[in-house]
């Protein structure tokens, strides 16, 4: 009985079409990224589907899903897929989007900023390296590349940037290095759909159609607004 039991459970393992998607390399994103894939993997079970997330930087995985090398990429703006750029022919957006994403900007406490149109007279900017929605928000501004959110906070700290930008989804940052030196500004700047990223093998395929029922469910049952507000509940409670 126990041999039987076990050659099923290994048939349906077998019968398990994997899909490898990228997320972020970044430690906050990515935690972010696995818990929302959790729910969507739940969803995608039924039909013997699942996403494995892989740790890439964030050019890197694009390449990555335009060679074909992995399936696609966990949430992306559409506006990177427009036009005849090479690099990134061969991926397109999903038709439906994860939720809302923008961009916040951090300074200084003490400085005298208190919305983003007044930055223009600042000169650099800081952002992660790979988040491309940050180059286009500040194309005005000398940009320096950081490797994690943390190294911004000290790039700013020690007076290298004038101000950094992080992402925000659903209203809520996807990092918060709020201290006694630096705050947020209000403004949610250059909002957009975040859309998962696939190779164009995918494209009317039954998978594309499996993911974007479920993520619209997801949409429908208040995610990932509802898990990024349990993130911030726990967090606020430690």
């Amino acid at each position: 009985m126990f041999l039987i039991s076990f050659s099923l459970i290994a048939k349906e393992i077998d019968e398990l079409q994997v899909y490898k998607f990228s997320k972020p390399e970044e430690k906050i994103t990515g935690f972010i990224a696995d818990k929302y894939i959790e729910l969507v993997n739940q969803g995608l079970l039924s039909h013997k589907m699942k996403i494995v997330l892989i740790g890439l930087p964030q050019l890197r995985s694009l390449y990555e899903v335009n060679k074909g090398e992995i399936d696609g990429d966990v949430g992306r703006i559409p506006e990177l897929f427009k036009g005849d750029n090479p690099e990134f022919s061969n991926i397109y957006p999903l038709p439906t989007s994860i939720g809302n994403y923008a961009n916040r900007a951090f300074v200084l406490k003490d400085s005298p900023y208190q919305k983003f149109s007044e930055l223009d007279k600042l000169k650099t900017c800081g952002y992660v390296r790979g988040e491309l929605a940050a180059l286009l928000i500040s194309s005005k501004h000398k940009c320096v590349e950081a490797k994690s959110f943390n190294q911004l906070r000290t790039m700013l700290d020690l007076g290298r940037i004038d101000y950094f930008l992080v992402p925000d989804l659903e209203g809520f940052p996807l990092y918060n290095p709020q201290t006694q030196k630096m705050r947020m500004l209000p403004d949610r700047l250059h909002e957009v759909g975040l859309h998962p990223a696939l190779n164009v093998r995918h494209r009317n395929s039954f998978f594309e159609k499996v993911l974007t029922q479920v993520i619209n469910g997801l949409k429908e049952k208040g995610f990932p607004k509802k898990l990024l507000l349990n993130l911030q509940r726990k967090n606020k409670s430690k």
